[in-house]
């Protein structure tokens, strides 16, 4: 592995100040709503999803947020269908700029978002490295950054 920039260090170790704090938001929402909490069928993953999957509803589905905790950090997953988004498909992520910078995870996907596509999505944002070493090359308050196409 390269050398990390100082700023990159700089910004994991806040990252990793707040970790705890939104692992514990997670928690909470898990235990404020039992019955909304799923696992990933392969990486065992809890996640809190937001909205309905369009396998499980007759209405269009246009996005799926959902509350992930991938190991230690958690995070916010949106999906949204390509042809509603001004991205072009692929993966990206970003942090928020505010305590306790949420990460957020991003996929422009083809309709339709399927419960089996968006659990795939989370294993390629792990693959990818979530949540380290991907927080190390994000930067708070930033723009999204594409991670894959």
């Amino acid at each position: 592995m390269g050398r990390i920039s100082k700023k990159a260090r700089r910004c994991w170790r806040i990252m990793n100040r707040h970790r705890k704090r939104r692992v514990a938001d997670f928690h909470s929402r898990a235990d404020y709503a039992p019955e909304t909490v799923f696992h990933h069928p392969s990486g065992g993953w809890p996640y809190i999803p937001v909205h309905h999957f369009a396998d499980e509803t007759d209405s269009a589905v246009i996005y799926v947020d959902c509350w992930c905790l991938f190991g230690a950090d958690a995070a916010l997953l949106e999906c949204i269908v390509a042809d509603q988004s001004s991205r072009e498909p692929g993966l990206y992520a970003r942090l928020d700029a505010r305590s306790p910078h949420w990460p957020k995870l991003r996929a422009v996907l083809p309709a339709p978002l399927s419960r089996a596509a968006v659990e795939k999505v989370m294993q390629m944002f792990v693959g990818l490295g979530f949540p380290d070493p991907l927080v190390a090359r994000l930067q708070r308050g930033a723009l999204p950054v594409r991670l894959s196409s």
